[in-house]
């Protein structure tokens, strides 16, 4: 099995970041590119023309690409991969279930309490 010493390791992760971020600026280039095309067809054209919908289409196709890289460069510099954000905000879902539980628990105690107890609680 191959293994990276630490300086090589590190050498690996720069070459890594450098070629994503090229890649990036590649993609960039071409979501910049399909918007100038859309918007000159649109000047020409009306909006239900085929050169319209098509520019329209390469353009979205170009900002899903772009923003896919964006995530990877984004993820060698944050250190977070895409589970650990996923896991951080299902920790934190959990911590608002669990707030609103124990509210509710709360409601439902005092609820229990005015049956039982009559109005001696509403005058508090």
């Amino acid at each position: 099995m191959l293994a990276f010493d630490p300086t090589e390791e590190k050498t690996y992760s720069l070459l890594q970041r450098l070629s994503y971020k090229e890649e990036l600026k590649r993609q960039a280039t071409k979501v910049l590119a399909a918007a100038y095309k859309g918007r000159s067809h649109l000047k020409k054209n009306t909006k239900n023309s085929r050169a319209y919908v098509g520019s329209i289409r390469d353009f979205r196709k170009n900002i899903l690409s772009f923003q896919k890289t964006a995530r990877t460069v984004r993820s060698f510099y944050e250190g977070d991969t895409d589970i650990e954000i996923l896991g951080k905000s299902v920790e934190g879902l959990y911590d608002e279930v669990t707030n609103i539980k124990h509210g509710m628990e709360t409601i439902q105690e005092t609820l229990n309490e005015i049956k039982r107890g009559g109005s001696n609680t509403l005058a508090v």
